[in-house]
C-alpha cells in the first residue's frame, strides 16, 4: 500500500510540475546546462524526456522524504498502535 502511494503521488506531483512550471522548483541555469550536456540532449524531444526524468526523480525524492517523515512522526507521537496497517 505504501509503495502504491509513493508511485501515484510521485506521478501526480511530477505531472503538476510539468504542466504548471510556476508551481515547481526552478533548476539553476548552470545545472540545467550540465544536465543537458550529461544527458546528451540534441533536440526538443530529448529535452522533454530529460525534463520528465528530472521531474520524476525530484518528485520521488520529495514524496519519499515526506512519507517517511510522516510515518516516523506518526510512530513516535501516536505510539505505533496502527503499525499493522503498513
Amino acid at each position: 500500500m505504501l509503495a502504491i502511494w509513493i508511485v501515484v503521488a510521485t506521478i501526480i506531483l511530477a505531472h503538476l510540475w510539468l504542466t504548471r512550471p510556476d508551481l515547481g522548483p526552478h533548476t539553476p541555469e548552470n545545472v540545467s546546462l550540465w544536465l543537458i550536456t550529461l544527458y546528451g540532449s540534441t533536440n526538443g524531444e530529448n529535452l522533454r524526456d530529460l525534463e520528465a526524468l528530472v521531474a520524476l526523480l525530484a518528485a520521488f525524492g520529495l514524496v519519499s522524504i515526506a512519507t517517511f517523515a510522516t510515518r516516523f512522526a506518526w510512530r513516535r507521537f501516536v505510539g505505533g498502535k496502527h503499525d499493522k496497517l503498513y
